[in-house]
């Protein structure tokens, strides 16, 4: 899972307009949460294909339920 984490960095670094250092920090470790909540809801080893709106919303509400606030739930 490394290599998804260190391609999607990859990514970011690349994007024009450059962002700054810390977002793509912040925006690797959002994504790692993601794959770490992922793995354990669904005792499944991560594949972004599986992805779906439905995930997505179900992370969110995970997040909310542990106390994060709603817009940091999205950011996520």
């Amino acid at each position: 899972m490394d290599t998804f984490i260190e391609a999607f960095k990859k990514f970011l670094q690349d994007v024009k307009p450059p962002i700054s250092p810390s977002t793509v920090k912040n925006y690797s470790l959002d994504i790692q949460r993601f794959i770490d909540w992922y793995q354990k809801e669904f005792q499944a080893s991560f594949s972004p294909k599986g992805l779906s709106p439905q995930i997505a919303t179900l992370f969110k509400d995970a997040l909310v339920k542990q106390g994060n606030s709603l817009p940091t739930a999205e950011r996520h």
